[in-house]
């Protein structure tokens, strides 16, 4: 929606969330096992897509060489070395590093974008998700680390200031290292409430009458505590509508997965289960997501497809040695 303005999609997505969030200053913690980093990473959240995007290249690393804005404690989540934390507060030194890596170039890593800018180095910008058209666009200049060749030209779309590089999907390339054990055959629904690209109600209606049909249990997303959404979980519990919240990962489940859109849909699939799009009457960009993610839709012939195999290389490592290389170009 937003290809080249990353002020009109923060503008966007202010608007979107004034009732329920208040700009504060960014803080965090700055993490270092070296006294002269000269690589930088900025992580906003403990998620799984973040630590699989952000922080196992890490393993691939020298733990010296790198610095951690983060704004979370994420030592549990770092490889063995004697991390130093110390707190961060908007306005406060950053290491003069020689490459940057981020997901987008909002909340901390829009600091950290900004302290590579302010020193002239390269910015590398790693896909953690599914690319859909409400992501903020990439930084000037960035070099896009992708997890394929078509999400790779969706994200540039045409802009000859970025320039891409096929990684692949550390998310995904462990969900295939692991493998999952199928355990049933009750669908699992995976929440979507939050999301910015569809209508609340549209997705609250794929939800219900798919359920409904299938007996399938809703699985809200960890961003469903606003009060719509609560009010809409006692809605679908006043119809009989089950939900899955055991806490298990949704590989431990072994059930079929079935969403809008939800990168938990790949996982599955790279795991050997089945997995499934569902959403009634779908817009274009949406039907051309599925494409883009080999996705089946419930009710064909058409099981969702993986985008890797245990097999293939380990993107972790391929985002290590491209991020490193920046920075050693850089000195």
């Amino acid at each position: 929606n937003h290809p080249v303005d990353l002020a009109a999609w923060q503008a966007a997505h202010q608007r979107r969330w004034r009732f329920w969030r208040r700009p504060v200053p960014a803080q965090g913690q700055l993490f270092t096992a070296g006294s002269d980093p000269d690589l930088l990473v900025a992580v906003d959240n403990l998620s799984a897509t973040s630590r699989a995007a952000l922080l196992e290249p890490l393993r691939h690393l020298p733990p010296g060489r790198v610095a951690i804005l983060a704004g979370t404690d994420v030592r549990s989540a770092l490889p063995q070395a004697d991390w130093r934390a110390q707190p961060w507060t908007e306005g406060d030194p950053l290491p003069r590093v020689g490459a940057v890596l981020v997901t987008h170039a909002v909340e901390l890593g829009g600091h950290a974008h900004a302290h590579a800018d302010s020193l002239g180095v390269p910015v590398a910008v790693v896909q953690h998700g599914i690319v859909t058209p409400g992501n903020p666009p990439p930084p000037s200049g960035a070099h896009l680390l992708t997890w394929t060749a078509a999400d790779g030209a969706y994200l540039t779309g045409g802009r000859t200031d970025l320039s891409t590089t096929v990684v692949g999907p550390q998310l995904l390339w462990q969900a295939a290292s692991r493998a999952a054990e199928r355990t049933g055959d009750e669908p699992v629904y995976l929440g979507q409430l939050h999301s910015a690209e569809l209508p609340r109600s549209g997705l609250a209606w794929a939800a219900t009458e798919f359920c409904l049909a299938t007996g399938a249990r809703y699985r809200p997303h960890p961003a469903e505590v606003d009060l719509l959404s609560r009010l809409q979980h006692r809605a679908w519990t006043r119809r009989g509508i089950r939900f899955e919240t055991s806490g298990a990962g949704l590989l431990d489940l072994g059930r079929p997965v079935v969403a809008v859109y939800s990168t938990g849909m790949l996982e599955a699939a790279a795991a050997g289960l089945d997995a499934w799009a569902h959403y009634p009457d779908p817009p274009a960009w949406l039907g051309e997501l599925w494409e883009r993610y080999r996705l089946g839709r419930w009710g064909t012939d058409r099981v969702s497809v993986p985008l890797t195999t245990a097999a293939d290389p380990e993107p972790a490592a391929a985002v290590a040695a491209y991020w490193s290389s920046l920075s050693e170009g850089d000195r």
